[in-house]
This record gives C-alpha cells, structure tokens and sequence, in this order.
C-alpha cells in the first residue's frame, strides 16, 4: 500500500512522464533538457539520499509501467533527473550503445554515486538496427 506521499509522486511522475514525451515530440533533447532545467535545491541529508533515490526510480518505473504506452529509457531519465534535482539530489544522466548481433542497442540512465540503471529489460530502449 502507498503512503500518501508516495502516491503524489507517483501521479507526480505519470503526468511528467506524459509531459516529457509530448515535449521531446517538439523540441530536440537539448531544448527539453533546458526547459526542464535542473533546479537544484539545497543538499538534504547525505545519508537519506539512496533511499530517496531508490524510493524515486521505484515509483517512476511503477508510473511508466502503468503509463499510457511504454515510456523509453529517456523519457524517465530525463523526469528522475528533474525530480530528484527538486530534492536536491544531482545525478548525472548517461547515454551508451552497444552493437550487439548487427544492432546497436542504445541506453540511457542515471548516475548517482554508483551508477544504477532505470530500465530493467533492454526492450524500453530504442533499438538502432545497423545493415
């Protein structure tokens, strides 16, 4: 059962998730990363930073996969990113490719400390298909 609190964020990071997706449609990556900015507020306490941010990416994963269709590995980097900036968390997002059997498998993520993944199949991702 979610707390109230939890259950605000996750509404929270469903219409951000939507947000998102709607703004990348129009402006490129950059533009959505300026229009979203990264207010960073003031440092909270360092040592309930990785519950907060395990807390996030769980009730982020949990809005994508309820969401109206798949939400790629982008779209809830770039909303984890702003939430938890809010909170006054950086992280760093990372973007990687692989080339695996002809294709190039491309993947982004968070970086916080350790680096930790926000999807968990490589099927959210987009699949570049190299001939």
């Amino acid at each position: 059962m979610l707390s109230w609190s939890d259950f605000g964020l996750l509404i929270q990071a469903w219409v951000f998730l939507l947000l998102t997706d709607a703004g990348l449609c129009v402006f490129s990556l950059a533009g959505m990363k300026r229009l979203l900015g990264t207010p960073c507020a003031p440092p909270g306490d360092p040592a309930a930073q990785p519950g907060c941010v395990r807390r996030c990416q769980r009730l982020l994963n949990a809005a994508a996969y309820h969401h109206l269709y798949p939400m790629t590995c982008l779209r809830k980097a770039l909303v984890l990113q702003n939430s938890l900036s809010r909170q006054g968390i950086p992280i760093e997002l990372r973007i990687g490719m692989q080339r695996e059997a002809g294709c190039l498998m491309g993947s982004v993520w968070g970086q916080y400390g350790v680096s930790f993944s926000l999807t968990a199949t490589r099927a959210a991702c987009y699949n570049l298909c190299v001939n």
